[in-house]
């Protein structure tokens, strides 16, 4: 994940989690992409749920987006009824999510 899509992720997690920065960022911070980038981490993106749930979220959609069952849905939905193959991409999913939380514990 490229430093400009943390950055956003780090932005969205400051808006929904209402938190106040103590003190603004610096203009010349700003003009920088790496020490925005450091400082919004080292302040805002300490381990926790709301992080790792972002992170996880922000990950899946950045590599689903683009990959096969994508493409295969999409053209499946194209000559079969739409709400028959978002339910089996939905049930699919929901099965490997599941094996996957089980085989990773």
């Amino acid at each position: 994940m490229c430093n400009f899509q943390v950055l956003i992720l780090s932005c969205c997690q400051i808006i929904l989690a209402n938190i106040e920065p103590e003190q603004p960022i610096d203009a010349t911070a700003a003009s920088d992409l790496s020490g925005m980038y450091n400082s919004l981490l080292d302040k805002y993106m300490q381990p926790g749920f709301w992080h790792g749930f972002f992170v996880s979220l922000a990950v899946i959609i950045v590599s689903e987006i683009g990959d096969k069952t994508f493409f295969i849905a999409a053209i499946m939905a194209m000559k079969h009824p739409r709400m028959l193959i978002f339910c089996a991409a939905i049930g699919a999913l929901i099965v490997m999510t599941i094996l996957s939380v089980v085989l990773g514990s």
